[in-house]
């Protein structure tokens, strides 16, 4: 009221009132199916109701309500955001359409085995998985684009190229997945929704950018890759490249015993 209510006075005028409502939901957790249109109901009928002043419907469970209601359509545009930073980057530092689109291939399917695993793990799109998504786009570009790289300055065939590039950089680009996952390896083991979903969200990255970026991406460079260089060059020097691919996978792998004298 707007002022105090005294016995025998008119009652002053009316400024605030306010009626508990009560949700009949199927268990003390609800699913979002069944909340969010209860919800909408509920701000439709007040919407409704013809009251003259001000009218609105207010509980501390909206704040996460409302985050479910939005955060489908906020994944959906800031993955956007994320990848197309991502390939402005990487066509800037490759400097190649063609090159930037195969990386771009490899990042768009890693997100989406990422994000179907993550489905039949248990994992359901909420906060913490959603901001671990997103950091995730970052974090797989890295396998591919420095394979991307290491073609893009190599000489010789597509397929040369591809070896070159592998050779090079393939040891330390699975070396950094490795230690990646080293360094979440102790995550699943606490009680916490947000380790463990961290460790489900960047183990399955680590996983899966390492495939597109060692396996699926060489073969799409050897197949759909450049030739760098004159033809006519390229066609003497492809033997003497491919020699020397030979000559450093021999220097690592083969070792040379000295016979020794038998008493």
């Amino acid at each position: 009221f707007s002022n105090t209510l005294q016995c025998g006075e008119p009652a002053p005028a009316i400024l605030a009132t306010q009626q508990q409502l009560y949700y009949g939901m199927s268990s003390s957790l609800p699913a979002p199916s069944e909340y969010l249109p209860a919800k909408q109901t509920v701000d439709t009928i007040v919407a409704q109701a013809n009251v003259s002043s001000t009218a609105f419907v207010q509980s501390p469970i909206y704040q996460a309500w409302e985050t479910d209601a939005i955060i489908s359509f906020e994944l959906w545009r800031n993955l956007a955001m994320a990848l197309m930073a991502v390939g402005l980057v990487s066509l800037a530092m490759l400097g190649s359409i063609r090159l930037c689109a195969m990386v771009m291939a490899c990042v768009m399917l890693t997100l989406v085995d990422l994000v179907g695993t993550l489905h039949f793990w248990g994992v359901t799109v909420d906060v913490v998985s959603f901001v671990n998504i997103v950091l995730a786009t970052g974090l797989c570009v890295d396998y591919s684009v420095h394979i991307a790289h290491a073609f893009s300055v190599s000489k010789g065939l597509p397929t040369v190229r591809t070896q070159l590039a592998l050779i090079s950089l393939g040891p330390a680009v699975f070396n950094g997945g490795v230690t990646t996952f080293l360094a979440v390896i102790v995550l699943p083991f606490s009680k916490s929704h947000i380790f463990i979903t961290f460790f489900k969200v960047f183990g399955l990255t680590v996983l899966y950018g390492l495939f597109h970026g060692l396996v699926l991406l060489p073969v799409l460079l050897s197949i759909l890759g450049m030739e760098e260089g004159d033809e006519d060059e390229d066609t003497e020097k492809q033997d003497k490249v491919e020699e020397n691919i030979e000559a450093e996978i021999s220097g690592i792998t083969n070792v040379n015993f000295k016979p020794t004298n038998e008493e």
